[in-house]
């Protein structure tokens, strides 16, 4: 079960080697939908859903701002999934295949994100809204989804505290 753990004035970040493998599909997974988009596919409500509104109340404006932002915001997303991908895969290399290393404050913020990103591309493919928790059936493949958002908010939670200096 992944651990996050203070360490000193570092964060330990545990993963077991399944883990690592699971989110390591996940970020590069995601990397390559932002990127086809970026290089000139259409967006789908997944690539949508990570370039936010601009500017509520004016939706022209909105438009203008977003199609102006949009490249950049998804060069930014493909790099910083890519590359904390690239880390886990480094990471677990070093250690035979789970993870087990201290974190920076800053390294711990570029993997939230990071994280934010996978979160919100799970919950715009299942749909997800509280009604959804509250009424979906355990054996409904969506579960899963769930319960890997919830461990990715985990994550996310524990590390901003820590880069907030309350962990």
């Amino acid at each position: 079960m992944a651990g996050l753990r203070p360490d000193g004035d570092q964060m330990r970040l545990q993963l077991a080697q399944d883990e690592v493998s699971v989110l390591v599909s996940l970020l590069d997974g995601l990397a390559g939908r932002v990127a086809a988009v970026s290089a000139g596919g259409e967006p789908d409500a997944v690539i949508a859903r990570l370039i936010p509104t601009v500017s509520r109340g004016d939706a022209e404006l909105d438009v203008e701002l977003r199609a102006m932002l949009r490249d950049e915001l998804l060069e930014t997303r493909t790099q910083r999934l890519g590359a904390l991908a690239s880390d886990l895969r480094a990471w677990a290399a070093e250690s035979g295949g789970a993870v087990d290393r201290a974190l920076e404050r800053d390294g711990a913020m570029r993997i939230v994100e990071a994280l934010n990103d996978v979160r919100l591309a799970l919950a715009t493919t299942i749909g997800y809204d509280e009604e959804l928790r509250e009424s979906l059936d355990p054996d409904d493949a969506r579960s899963d989804a769930l319960v890997l958002m919830d461990a990715l908010a985990w994550m996310q939670g524990t590390l901003i505290e820590f880069v907030e200096g309350e962990a």
